[in-house]
C-alpha cells in the first residue's frame, strides 16, 4: 500500500516559524520531502498505517498507537490530523484536513490533543474513525515537537521533524485499474561548466495513472532491446506508490547508450494478475 517506504514515517518541513499560523499558511508550508532518517526529535511508533475496510467503518473503529520517545531528553507532541496527496514525483504532500479530494475530514480524530514522554517512554495515541461514505478516504494522524524557542539570532526557516500514522478507508467497491500513458526518453540535463565526472545518466520517464479508487503499489520492469529486437538489458525500477485518480512520472535510469533507435517495453505490476504493458520506441541523440 502507499505507505512511508524506508522513512519510518517521519518528515522534516520547512515551517516558516509557524505551523499553526492557520490553514492558508498551512498549505503554504506543507509540501514535504520524506526523509531516509529522521532529523531532530526520534519518535518511534508501534505502527505508521493503519488499514480499514468500509464495512469496519459501518460504528465507530478505534486503533490504538503506542508512541516512544527515542531521545536522551523529554519531548511534548502535539497530536493533529491533516490530509495528504502524492505530487506528480511521487513525495507526500500535505494540507489542512478537508482540501483533499479524497479527505476523511472530521471522521479522523486523536487523543489525547498532546503528550510529554521521558526519554525512553512510551503512552499511547487512540484513533478512532467515524462512519462515512462507502468510496473511501484516507488522511494522517500527525505527531510533532511543541514549539521550540529559535536561537537568539537566528535567521532563515526553521525545520520541524514529524511523523505520523497514514490512515485508509478501503472503498466498499475496490477497483484497481493503471494506466500507462506514454514512454519518453528525454535528453539528460547538460553537464556543469567546470563539472568533473561522467555526464548525467538518461532516465526512461514512465507517465502513469491511476484509474481506480484504490491505492496501489507499483513494481516496474523494463526489457530495453535494439530497434532489430536484440535484447541489451532488464531494468527493475524501484518501488512506487500511487493514489486513487491521481498520475505521477517514474522516472528508471538506463545504461550508457549510443545514439541510436531502442524499443522499450515498460510493465508495471499493481497487485493484479496481469500486469500493465507499454512498449514504445525511443531515440539516442
Amino acid at each position: 500500500m502507499a505507505g512511508m517506504p524506508g522513512s519510518r514515517g517521519v518528515w522534516c518541513v520547512r515551517s516558516l516559524q509557524a505551523w499553526a499560523v492557520g490553514a492558508a499558511a498551512v498549505q503554504a508550508v506543507v509540501a514535504a520531502a520524506v526523509l531516509a532518517r529522521p532529523a531532530a526529535a526520534q519518535v518511534a511508533l508501534s505502527t505508521y498505517e493503519v488499514h480499514l475496510q468500509a464495512a469496519e467503518v459501518r460504528r465507530p473503529a478505534t486503533r490504538v498507537v503506542t508512541v516512544r520517545n527515542d531521545e536522551r531528553t523529554p519531548v511534548t507532541l502535539r497530536v493533529l490530523t491533516e490530509d495528504w496527496v502524492r505530487d506528480s514525483t511521487g513525495q507526500n504532500v500535505f494540507s489542512a484536513v478537508g482540501s483533499a479530494k479524497a479527505s476523511c475530514r472530521d471522521r479522523i480524530s486523536a487523543r489525547p490533543a498532546s503528550l510529554t514522554l521521558a526519554p525512553g517512554a512510551s503512552a499511547p495515541v487512540t484513533v478512532t474513525v467515524a462512519p462515512g461514505a462507502e468510496e473511501g478516504c484516507w488522511g494522517i494522524v500527525v505527531l510533532t515537537p511543541g514549539a521550540r524557542p529559535r536561537p537568539e539570532g537566528s535567521r532563515g526557516p526553521s525545520l520541524e521533524s514529524r511523523t505520523g500514522v497514514k490512515i485508509y478507508v478501503h472503498p466498499a467497491r475496490p477497483v484497481r485499474a493503471l494506466a500507462i500513458n506514454a514512454v519518453t526518453l528525454p535528453d539528460p540535463p547538460a553537464p556543469r561548466p567546470g563539472t568533473v565526472g561522467p555526464p548525467p545518466r538518461r532516465t526512461l520517464a514512465v507517465l502513469l495513472e491511476n484509474r481506480g479508487n484504490e491505492h496501489l503499489k507499483l513494481g516496474t520492469t523494463i526489457e530495453l532491446r535494439t530497434a532489430g529486437g536484440q535484447l541489451l538489458a532488464t531494468i527493475r525500477g524501484e518501488d512506487a506508490y500511487l493514489t486513487p485518480a491521481a498520475a505521477r512520472v517514474l522516472r528508471v535510469p538506463l545504461p550508457a547508450l549510443s545514439a541510436g533507435e531502442y524499443e522499450a517495453k515498460v510493465s508495471v505490476g499493481y497487485g493484479e494478475a496481469a500486469p500493465a504493458v507499454r512498449t514504445a520506441r525511443v531515440r539516442v541523440r
